[in-house]
């Protein structure tokens, strides 16, 4: 069997499902705590860049690079965590290890179908639409897309995506960077930040 295209109410519905059988409920999720719950190993690898679920012997640990920060160690692990709910590497023939060396079985576009899946079983998961929704106010403003940042513990790329998803805004551009109460300094300091995270150079 091989993966034909994106299921996402599937991907919503077994997050729906993850959520009601662990009464997932407080924010922020604790990522490690439910990835040790099913008997998932987590270890810290020094020669790899990114989380990695690997399958031995009908048993999963995600091995850590420790180089990565701990919003993107928590994404990123939640995102290989996914790769184990869905069952992944169960229903689709995704690697075999063969002389010493992991090698893909599926195509690029098979494997973005799965990456693809994973990125909205997490993005569903960490930040769920109610509460999400229930905590944006408007004008949608970088300072509250910070604040979003912090309680859901995630990084400011992630609620920027989430908003986009959502449709609360359209694009990056349409964050509102200032507010009536900031004071020129943070005006500028803000300023700053929102030129970082649109790649943009003042002119």
């Amino acid at each position: 069997m091989r993966p034909i295209g994106i299921r996402i109410e599937y991907v919503k519905a077994k997050v729906g499902e993850l959520r009601n059988t662990l009464g997932l409920k407080k924010i922020p999720i604790s990522v490690e705590d439910v990835i040790k719950s099913y008997g998932i190993k987590l270890r810290y690898v020094f020669d790899i860049q990114f989380p990695t679920l690997v399958r031995y012997n009908e048993r999963y640990a995600i091995f850590i690079p420790p180089s990565i920060n701990m919003q993107r160690e928590r994404w990123s692990c939640a995102h290989e965590f996914a790769h184990f709910y869905l069952k992944h590497y169960e229903t689709f023939p995704v690697s075999r290890f063969i002389n010493g060396h992991y090698i893909d079985l599926l195509s690029e576009k098979e494997i973005y179908i799965l990456e693809r899946e994973c990125d909205i079983f997490v993005a569903e998961w960490l930040l769920p639409k109610e509460q999400f929704l229930e905590m944006v106010k408007f004008p949608v403003t970088l300072d509250q897309a910070q604040n979003l940042k912090k309680i859901f513990n995630v990084s400011l790329d992630s609620v920027i995506n989430r908003l986009i998803e959502l449709g609360v805004i359209k694009n990056r551009k349409e964050l509102i960077i200032e507010e009536p109460h900031l004071k020129a300094v943070n005006r500028e300091l803000s300023d700053r930040l929102l030129r970082s995270v649109l790649g943009i150079r003042k002119v």
